[in-house]
């Protein structure tokens, strides 16, 4: 599998790192290193799942500012990796508003067999 999550080598990251490779005359595979944080490979595939599905995740989540766990129903847009960390966009139930979610902190997590509209863009 991929380092970043995802078993596609011939992925849009896959081609770009090798265009940066052979530009600058070095093999890909033993010098370009992409990391993308941490973020569990069975999450990761069950939420780009439920993206693709557009169906209900349930998850316990840490909040590191309230230092608290809650259980959230989520209603997921988008997977995606910025700053070093692995995030989700989702519509919250409980907050009842459009929230971003790290990986890193989402435990037990259940595609559900509830079926939701996309947002409107």
């Amino acid at each position: 599998m991929a380092p970043w999550g995802r078993a596609d080598d011939d992925g849009p990251l896959a081609r770009g790192l090798a265009k940066v490779a052979a530009v600058l005359g070095i093999d890909a595979d033993t010098a370009v290193d992409v990391q993308l944080g941490e973020a569990r490979p069975e999450l990761l595939e069950l939420l780009h799942r439920a993206v693709r599905e557009r169906r209900r995740v349930s998850f316990d989540y840490y909040s590191y500012g309230r230092d608290s766990q809650t259980r959230r129903e989520v209603e997921p847009h988008r997977v995606h990796a910025d700053g070093g960390h692995w995030y989700l966009d989702a519509r919250c139930l409980l907050a009842g508003d459009d929230r971003r979610f790290r990986l890193d902190r989402i435990e037990d997590a259940a595609v559900t067999d509830e079926v939701f509209d996309p947002p409107s863009e």
